[in-house]
């Protein structure tokens, strides 16, 4: 990488690297070889005319891409505020009866489970001031009491529900301090969670309802959804899906859900694989064929593998397990052209998933198409070493310089986020 780009980086990251220098006479020190380097915060050096080559150094870089975690209700990790720019809490609940909306339900009456893990979510914020807090809204129903009633697709329809259901979603911000609205409808024109339907006008209400959202959100709260892996298509003598291209105006980005795009033996989440029902480059090829601008494209990933050769989920942290205590029966095995792992099962496929390998490729592929950032559902999925968040954060939100020369011509104390040097060899 050329030096003048590396410059900007440092320079657009607002993370000036400050060098210790030793005043000489002359005016051209010799040059000094820094490594072993780490990135820390508000490191103060005091700086003088000098050249100085940085070898393999990791450095921070400020940049407007996102890293987003759904963090379900239920479980109990949370991620490390510091390497997370949103955290979107899953999730609020539609109440609805006879296809009029009722109300937004935040927590369940017969449980302090919800409430104890939104607020601790909250709290991260206290731990990373930068961190933004959203709450997702879905019409599924696993709160004591809750009925679909009509769901999206009956708010959707009546503008008086739509904006009684788009003001509580900016009361619901006031309230808690949240940073935004995330809508998790699965799907217009089509259900997969058995909540009403009409294939005739959801599509369309898609858009009127994201419209009312970003009218009673305001232009500075953020407003996204869960998208799907295709785009609003005919179904019958109606639609099915979003027309995300529609709704671009009104919403922040969009966090698509790249993964079960087929099952096992199949990959779930592979970057090609042209006998997957689908894959991430022809989700990405569908959004961009149909305009779609890439800079509100958010690649979702998954911290889980599902088929049906397992019961339930197998999270990531499973998999380690199951690799470090029965090595004979479970194996990783790597594909080219996926580009993620997939675990076997006495020689059988069971499912894809991702690892710090693969997301690492994922973040480059998804800057070079111009993406927003990544996403993940959901966060139980991780290890308690928050692994995998971790590398989606490398893989956005650092560079690695090499051999690289700088030459600093400051001469004064200044203080700033900067990277410390654990070794001088001069």
């Amino acid at each position: 990488m050329k030096l003048a780009r590396n410059l900007f980086f440092i320079l657009s990251a607002s993370l000036l690297l400050i060098v210790s220098c030793e005043k000489k006479p002359h005016p051209t020190p010799d040059p000094v070889i820094k490594v072993d380097t780490v990135v820390t915060r508000h490191v103060t050096y005091d700086t003088l005319s000098c050249d100085t080559t940085i070898r393999d150094t990791v450095i921070n870089i400020d940049n407007d891409l996102v890293v987003v975690a759904y963090c379900a209700y239920y479980g109990n990790k949370l991620p490390d505020p510091d390497y997370l720019t949103h955290l979107i809490y899953s999730s609020a609940e539609l109440s609805v009866v006879n296809n009029v909306y009722q109300k937004i339900l935040l927590f369940d009456p017969a449980s302090k489970q919800r409430e104890n893990r939104f607020r601790a979510m909250l709290a991260l914020k206290e731990k990373n001031p930068n961190l933004k807090v959203m709450v997702s809204i879905a019409h599924v129903c696993d709160i004591t009491g809750n009925s679909q009633g009509g769901s999206f697709s009956a708010i959707s329809k009546d503008s008086t529900q739509r904006q009684h259901f788009a003001q509580d979603c900016r009361a619901l911000c006031d309230e808690y301090g949240l940073d935004g609205i995330d809508i998790n409808w699965e799907l217009p024109g089509i259900s997969e969670s058995g909540a009403a339907c009409d294939s005739m006008v959801d599509s369309d209400n898609f858009n009127l309802l994201m419209r009312d959202l970003r009218e009673a959100l305001g232009p500075d709260l953020y407003l996204t959804y869960a998208g799907h892996n295709r785009f609003k298509e005919k179904y019958g003598n109606g639609w099915r899906f979003m027309d995300n291209t529609a709704v671009y105006p009104y919403i922040s980005w969009v966090n698509v859900m790249c993964y079960g795009l087929d099952v096992a033996p199949k990959p779930q989440n592979a970057i090609s694989e042209p006998s997957a029902f689908t894959d991430c480059f022809r989700v990405y090829k569908n959004y961009r064929d149909n305009q779609f601008p890439m800079d509100k494209f958010v690649l979702g990933v998954p911290f889980y593998t599902r088929s049906p050769y397992v019961k339930g989920e197998w999270y990531y942290s499973t998999i380690m397990e199951l690799i470090k205590y029965q090595p004979n029966t479970y194996k990783i095995k790597r594909n080219s052209n996926w580009h993620v792992p997939y675990v076997t099962k006495n020689g059988e496929m069971v499912g894809s998933f991702e690892d710090p390998e693969s997301l690492a490729y994922k973040g480059e592929w998804l800057q070079g198409k111009g993406m927003h950032g990544m996403m993940w559902w959901d966060t139980n999925g991780d290890d308690n070493k928050h692994s995998l968040q971790k590398a989606a954060w490398n893989a956005l939100k650092t560079q690695t310089l090499h051999d690289t020369t700088f030459t600093f011509t400051i001469d004064s104390i200044i203080t700033y986020d900067t990277i410390l040097i654990n070794d001088t060899v001069r």
